[in-house]
């Protein structure tokens, strides 16, 4: 949520930050960042900004890349009824192996 923005305000290097899946962050607070972190340069807020929304946030911060990584390594696939497909982020993802 937006209260931990002051904790995060003390990091003042900060350049990337994902938000992905933390709810209830409100559009406003997310403008914001922009002034909180001047050094940031990538945001991800997959999940907690609609498309309609996310236009203006990108008019708002722009020199900050939003979204740009669609697949973070963090980002861990839904499970499937396959061995090797899958959806992440409602994307599908297909691995591949060779033996």
């Amino acid at each position: 949520m937006a209260d931990s923005f002051p904790v995060l305000r003390q990091l003042k290097g900060l350049l990337h930050l994902s938000l992905s899946r933390c709810y209830h962050i409100h559009l406003a607070a997310l403008t914001d960042l922009g002034s909180m972190f001047p050094l940031l340069s990538l945001l991800d807020v997959f999940g907690i900004v609609n498309d309609g929304h996310l236009s203006s946030l990108k008019k708002e911060l722009p020199r900050i890349s939003i979204n740009s990584r669609p697949f973070s390594s963090i980002a861990r696939p839904s499970p499937s009824s396959g061995l090797t497909g899958g959806f992440m982020w409602n994307r599908k993802c297909q691995l591949s192996f060779k033996l």
